[in-house]
């Protein structure tokens, strides 16, 4: 049966004793971790993750994730990542990508990407894009973007430029589609659909 952690006190001890620590939340418990490696499950929620390598599955919320390795797997949501490394699988749920690295693959789901890397593969989603660089591959759609976002879509991905968003610049690879009437297509190949009125430079 896995342990149930409330204080932050008994986090740190186990912790610190260099194994991998499996838990869960207490309820209405303020936990972060800060070191070490952890296995935490829901249903509960994680205050934030600013180092250590933490694998998160099931009915689990961590609020922040500043730094570290997190894997999200099993319908866990992280609400803001800001730094570190972040792998969502499954139909895991990011909201906000402020910062920081995050890979998305099979059915998971990023909600707004503000800034950072965000590589997204197989089916996963991302809803809106303001900024920061985003590689959609396979069957990943892009939702909307807008702001200075820039994308590099790889295989069938699809990607939806917001009308007025002129600072948008994507590189379009394989069989991309591509719908913009604004920003700036750059198109890596003959097989590479674009509807809109984008500004379009071939390099093939």
């Amino acid at each position: 049966m896995t342990r149930t952690i409330d204080t932050q006190t008994e986090l740190d001890d186990a912790l610190s004793l260099g194994e991998n620590v499996e838990f869960i939340p207490g309820a209405d418990s303020d936990l972060t971790i800060g070191q070490g490696q952890a296995q935490v499950h829901g249903p509960g929620t994680l205050t934030a993750v600013n180092d250590g390598s933490v694998s998160a599955s099931g009915d689990i919320c961590i609020t922040s994730v500043t730094g570290g390795t997190v894997y999200a797997v099993e319908q866990a949501t992280i609400e803001e990542v800001t730094g570190g490394n972040v792998t969502a699988f499954d139909q895991s749920m990011i909201a906000t990508v402020n910062g920081g690295h995050v890979t998305a693959r099979n059915e998971a789901m990023i909600s707004t990407v503000n800034g950072g890397y965000v590589v997204a593969e197989d089916q996963a989603t991302i809803t809106t894009v303001t900024g920061g660089t985003v590689h959609a591959i396979d069957n990943v759609t892009v939702a909307a973007v807008s702001g200075d976002a820039r994308i590099v879509a790889r295989g069938i991905a699809h990607v939806i430029i917001e009308a007025g968003a002129d600072g948008v610049c994507v590189h379009a690879y394989d069989a991309a589609h591509i719908s913009a009437d604004n920003g700036t297509i750059t198109v890596h190949s003959p097989d590479v659909t674009v509807t809109g009125d984008a500004i379009i430079n071939k390099e093939y």
